[in-house]
């Protein structure tokens, strides 16, 4: 709603940033015509990873912004007092978000992957989508998860995604292996950005929350503490529990600002 997409458009706030930031940040529009006269619209602002005043393209790499996955971290604090940062939130949603949390509960910042809108891209507008769809998920299969991985690794990710194909046409496997196939193959190459932490400033922290797609949440899972050394502490994905993280954000900001009784 505060993006350039969105009612208006407000600056982001550096980053780090936790909740009094984003409290002393909040921005207050009275429009009749675009809301009830009868209460004010709260706008909140994202949160962009800090670069330099001169950033060209060659400092790409450094950059990212939040458009809303902060509420879901502040809620997590607040739902979750037994969590204690540092840690990194994953979000599973149209993106991949890493998050770094510090110690003192503010965000360090961001790197997005377009994981999400990617699969469903394959899904929906190429011939491995045939051989993807359908059936139940299954029990997770760590065995189907390394392979993908390694194919990844190995012959090249616009390989492996072909491959749930091969597995259907050419061996008969049912479309529940595939589709973990093609989750965990995306999963792995998401994964790579791991290597970009040190590059925005966040240390070494082994410790992550997943929020989102089930069978995305599995496979990060598998791969963090098997090939990186890296640990799950807690790992969300209802859908009512995901939205409850972004309601009491929201409300939280809200409600420290003197907004929401």
């Amino acid at each position: 709603m505060s993006a350039e997409v969105g009612l208006t458009e407000i600056p982001h706030l550096w980053a780090p940033a936790g909740l009094e930031e984003l409290v002393e940040s909040v921005k207050v529009v009275r429009d009749p015509e675009v809301f009830s006269p009868d209460g004010p619209l709260v706008l909140i602002r994202g949160i962009r990873n800090r670069f330099v005043s001169d950033a060209t393209v060659r400092d790409l790499r450094r950059l990212d912004l939040l458009r809303g996955e902060e509420f879901q971290v502040m809620g997590l604090l607040h739902l979750y007092p037994d969590l204690h940062p540092p840690f990194t939130v994953v979000v599973f949603s149209s993106h991949t978000k890493y998050i770094r949390v510090t110690e003192n509960s503010r965000i360090a910042g961001s790197l997005t992957t377009l994981s999400g809108q990617l699969y469903e891209a394959i899904v929906s507008s190429s011939a491995v989508g045939k051989s993807v769809v359908g059936e139940s998920r299954p029990r997770f299969d760590p065995e189907i998860a390394d392979l993908a991985c390694d194919a990844v690794h190995l012959a090249g990710f616009l390989r492996a995604v072909l491959m749930p194909r091969f597995m259907d046409v050419l061996l008969g496997q049912p479309a529940s292996a595939n589709r973990l196939f093609l989750t965990a193959a995306i999963v792995a190459d998401d994964m790579r950005s791991i290597s970009d932490f040190p590059l925005v400033g966040f240390d070494d922290c082994p410790d992550y929350v997943l929020l989102g797609h089930e069978d995305r949440c599995r496979c990060f899972t598998h791969f963090i503490q098997s090939r990186h050394g890296g640990r799950v502490i807690k790992q969300i994905y209802g859908q009512s529990e995901l939205d409850q993280l972004s309601i009491t954000g929201a409300a939280a900001i809200v409600r420290k600002a003197g907004l929401l009784d």
